[in-house]
């Protein structure tokens, strides 16, 4: 399928298959990414204790050129994530590795 020309307007596109379609509206759906990513943001939030409303809100998402009406994360939210998790387990790695072992305070 044919990526989507931003240069055409709503009338002119494609009704979407998995939205509804009316001409005052288009719905679309959540790809099994963009829920996977809701998901991890929920695991975020709970483990570092904070709200889960503030990591969904930035969440990008814009239109799956392969399944239309179809809700994807960006590339760029996709990397900006993928370099939030990698900055938070570094993080976790020097916390891990300057807390004292459990040995010596039992000495």
């Amino acid at each position: 399928m044919s990526p989507i020309n931003p240069s055409t307007t709503l009338s002119d596109r494609p009704t979407p298959t998995p939205a509804f379609n009316n001409k005052d509206r288009v719905v679309f759906t959540l790809s099994d990414e963009c829920i996977a990513v809701l998901s991890r943001l929920l695991q975020i939030a709970l483990l570092t204790n904070t709200n889960v409303v503030d990591h969904m809100r930035q969440l990008k998402v814009e239109e799956s050129s392969e399944q239309l009406g179809t809700l994807v994360p960006t590339p760029e939210y996709n990397a900006w994530f993928d370099s939030m998790i990698q900055k938070m387990l570094q993080q976790a790695e020097a916390v891990q590795h300057s807390a004292p072992k459990a040995s010596s305070i039992l000495q």
